[in-house]
C-alpha cells in the first residue's frame, strides 16, 4: 500500500517523522469500502503537526 504514497510525500514524511493517511469509509453510493483502497480513494500526507479533529473536524 505504501507504493501509492508520492515521492515528495514520502520525502516530507521521512524528514517530519509523520505519514497520515485520510480516507473515505464509503463509495459515491454510500456503499462501505472495503479491503484495498488506493488513491484518489485515500490521500496521503506528511504534516508538519497532527491535526486536531476537535478544533477542525474537516482537517
Amino acid at each position: 500500500m505504501l507504493d501509492a504514497v508520492g515521492p515528495d510525500t514520502t520525502a516530507a514524511a521521512l524528514r517530519c517523522g509523520r505519514l497520515l493517511a485520510r480516507l473515505r469509509l464509503t463509495d459515491a453510493c454510500g456503499r462501505p469500502l472495503c479491503a484495498r483502497v488506493r488513491p484518489p480513494l485515500v490521500e496521503w500526507s506528511a504534516p508538519a503537526r497532527w491535526p486536531d479533529p476537535v478544533a477542525d473536524p474537516a482537517a
